[in-house]
């Protein structure tokens, strides 16, 4: 078990410094488009995969630290329906990366922020504890 907890941890470090870099890349005068899709292309491979990344026996009662609260197998349908949301506005993120559409761009980055969020503050134990 302790293997699959550092490969879903290494997984959302992954997918957290890919969304940091659309983040970064957006707050930019000029964007590098390609960082962004190349970022945004991580994003949404990783999102498709994530459904497998808690399997039962993986919180904390397996003695490895683990940032993943209870709630993520207490509450299984709602911990479904968060990894839902942000695995469909990941999607998005990548075609608009690919049209170089930065207006809509920038609008489904905080979509896709906001999903993050919603799975983060429910499912999630916070940084600073």
């Amino acid at each position: 078990m302790e293997q699959t907890i550092t490969n879903r941890q290494s997984n959302l470090k992954d997918l957290g410094g890919a969304f940091k870099t659309v983040r970064d890349q957006l707050k930019r005068s000029t964007p590098n488009m390609a960082e962004i899709k190349q970022a945004a292309q991580q994003i949404n491979d990783l999102s498709a995969d994530q459904g497998r990344w808690f399997p039962k026996g993986s919180g904390p009662e397996a003695g490895v630290k683990t940032a993943a609260k209870p709630e993520v197998w207490t509450d299984p349908t709602g911990f479904a329906a968060a990894l839902e949301k942000f695995s469909a506005e990941a999607p998005k993120l990548l075609t608009l990366a690919n049209a170089n559409d930065l207006e809509a761009l920038k609008n489904q980055a905080k979509l896709v922020g906001e999903a993050c969020k919603g799975c983060h503050d429910k499912y999630r134990v916070p940084d600073d504890t």
